[in-house]
C-alpha cells in the first residue's frame, strides 16, 4: 500500500502530525501505524496532568505552548466533524513558577524573553507571591512568576478528538506495529508491519513515544530517546482546594487543583529508564511529602489518595523535543519525539510544524530549527535554564 506519509505512533502526537497533513491543501494521504488502540500505556492514558504554560526558557517552547493554547481553547472548532466537536476541558487557572534564591537571574532573564513574546506574565516578589497565593512558604522562594492565562486541559479527551478527526479526514489508523524498514542508501524505501503488511511512503514520521528509540534501531539509527518513569499522585489536606494556579516549584513539585485536593508529582530524572511501569511505593513519602511541607503551608497532614505511573519520552541529550529529518543519516525519516513531559503541552504546534516541513520543505510559522536533528549529530545540548 502507498500513502504520502507513514506515522509510526498514534498517540496525541502522532494524531496531531496526521491532522495537520491531512488539513493540507493537497490533503496528505496518511496512514497512523498504532499497535494498541486501546492506548493503556501511552503517557496520555497515564499520568499526565495536562498542563499547557508559557512560562519556559527557549523561544521555541513558548511559541508552541501559545498556540496550543490557542488551539485547546477552540479544540471543538478544530475537531469538529458532522457539527460536532470534542471539548477540550480547557481550564485557565493560570500557573505560578518559583524560582529559589539561586535562581532569580535565571527567572528574570526567562521573564523578559516571555514578556518580549507577548506573554501575560506577572514578577511577585516572595512577599507578593505569598500573598496572592498564601499556600506558598515566603522564605522557601527567591521570587516567582504568574502567567494567568495559562491552564490545564484533558488529554484523554484530547486524544480521541485528534483521532476522530484524523479519520474523517481519511487518515488510515492500522493496528499493527512496524518491525522492518527497507533502506535504499539514505532513505527508508518501505515498512513491513508485524502483520506482514508493507507499506510505502516517501515520508516517515517517528511518533512513538517512549519506544521511538527502539523503532530508531530498527531503521539503523540511533537516537538518545527513551522511556522515563513519571508517578503523579492525587492527594488532599484537611480543608478542600480553593481555586489555585498550576503551581510548579523550583524543588522541582508540579501540581494543579483536582476535586477536593491536587493532582501531580514531583518533576526527577532519578526514576527507572526502563519500560516497567511499576510504581515505587515509597515514592510520594520520600520526595513528593518533604517537597510538599517544605514548600507550602498546610500541607502537613497531606493524604495520598491515588496515583499512577507513566512514562516520558525522555531525550538524555537535553530534555527538549527532537523535530525534522535525520537529514545526512536518514533523509526521509522525521522524528517528532523526546518532549520530555511536554508532549501533549507541544502536541499541536509539533504537529503543525512537522506538516510544514513535510509539505513546504521549511517551518513556516515556527521556526524549530535549533530543535532539529543536527545538534543530536554535533552532541550540542539545547538547554532550558533552570530557576531552581
Amino acid at each position: 500500500m502507498n500513502y504520502d506519509v507513514i506515522i509510526v505512533g498514534g498517540g496525541g502526537m502522532g494524531s496531531s502530525a496526521a491532522v495537520h497533513l491531512a488539513q493540507s491543501p493537497n490533503g496528505a494521504r496518511v496512514a497512523v501505524i498504532e499497535r494498541d488502540p486501546t492506548y493503556i500505556d501511552a503517557q496520555t492514558w497515564r499520568a499526565n496532568t495536562g498542563g499547557i504554560r508559557r512560562t519556559h526558557s527557549l523561544p521555541e517552547n513558548i511559541a508552541l505552548s501559545q498556540y496550543s493554547i490557542e488551539y485547546y481553547r477552540d479544540f471543538a472548532a478544530h475537531t469538529e466533524v458532522d457539527g460536532i466537536g470534542t471539548d477540550a476541558e480547557f481550564v485557565p487557572g493560570g500557573y505560578v513558577m518559583t524560582a529559589s534564591p539561586a535562581g532569580i537571574a535565571n527567572l528574570a532573564v526567562n521573564f523578559e524573553l516571555q514578556t518580549t513574546m507577548g506573554v501575560d506574565v506577572r514578577w511577585l516578589e516572595p512577599s507578593q507571591a505569598a500573598s496572592q497565593f498564601p499556600m506558598l512558604r515566603q522564605d522557601h522562594i527567591g521570587a516567582a512568576v504568574h502567567s494567568p492565562a495559562d491552564g490545564w486541559a484533558n488529554p484523554q479527551r484530547v486524544l480521541e478528538g485528534l483521532r476522530r478527526k484524523a479519520v474523517a479526514l481519511g487518515v488510515d489508523y492500522l493496528v499493527d506495529e512496524a518491525m522492518v524498514f527497507e533502506r535504499a542508501g539514505r532513505r527508508i524505501s518501505s515498512v513491513t508491519l508485524a502483520s506482514g503488511r508493507t507499506l510505502r511512503a516517501p515520508t516517515i514520521v517517528l511518533a512513538a513515544g517512549p519506544w521511538s528509540g527502539l523503532v530508531a534501531k530498527k531503521a539503523g539509527v540511533t537516537i538518545p530517546v527513551g522511556p522515563l518513569l513519571r508517578h503523579d499522585f492525587d492527594f488532599e489536606v484537611d480543608a478542600p482546594s480553593a481555586p489555585q494556579p498550576f503551581i510548579r516549584d523550583w524543588a522541582r513539585i508540579a501540581f494543579r487543583p483536582e476535586g477536593r485536593g491536587y493532582r501531580g508529582g514531583a518533576q526527577t530524572t532519578a526514576t527507572s529508564r526502563s519500560f516497567d511501569f511499576a510504581a515505587d511505593p515509597n515514592f510520594f513519602e520520600t520526595m513528593m511529602r518533604p517537597a510538599l511541607t517544605d514548600s507550602l503551608h498546610g500541607f502537613e497532614g497531606v493524604r495520598q489518595v491515588g496515583a499512577v505511573t507513566g512514562l516520558f519520552d525522555f531525550n538524555a541529550l537535553d530534555q527538549n523535543a527532537i523535530i525534522g529529518p535525520c537529514s545526512g543519516t536518514l533523509d526521509n525519516l522525521y522524528l517528532l519525539t523526546g518532549f520530555s513531559g511536554h508532549g501533549f503541552m507541544h502536541a499541536p504546534g509539533a504537529g503543525r510544524a512537522i506538516a510544514e516541513l513535510i509539505i513546504h520543505g521549511e517551518f513556516r510559522t515556527i521556526d524549530l530549527t535549533r530543535l532539529g536533528w543536527q545538534r543530536v549529530v554535533d552532541g550540542k545540548p539545547y538547554l532550558d535554564r533552570k530557576a531552581g
